[in-house]
């Protein structure tokens, strides 16, 4: 028995997944839009924010699926974890980053 689930899922499971990311992330990106809307915003928008929300969908839908949860509850897990995980997780990527930068 594989604690992951079927990595193939459905379309309408894949959709639901993305919409939930893209919820939690909008949340984030309502900031930007009260700002002026510059060359350098769009990009950031394009080359960060659109494949972090596919990111964050697939790892959330694995993590609920091993998890055993779906339905409303998996797509709020999703949306939390769009909205919260990449700021949680960046001060751990720096770190790591620059311990490794620090080695001989």
């Amino acid at each position: 028995m594989s604690l992951l689930p079927d990595p193939h899922p459905s379309l309408a499971e894949a959709a639901a997944s993305l919409v939930a990311a893209a919820a939690g992330r909008a949340l984030l990106l309502g900031r930007v839009t009260r700002e002026s809307i510059s060359l350098q915003r769009l990009l950031t928008v394009l080359i960060y924010e659109i494949p972090l929300i596919g990111g964050c969908a697939a790892i959330g839908a694995l993590a609920c699926g091993a998890a055993g949860l779906d339905g409303s509850p998996a797509l709020v897990v999703i949306g939390v974890l769009a909205n919260k995980g990449p700021a949680l997780l960046d001060p751990m990527v720096e770190a790591f980053l620059s311990a490794l930068r620090r080695r001989p």
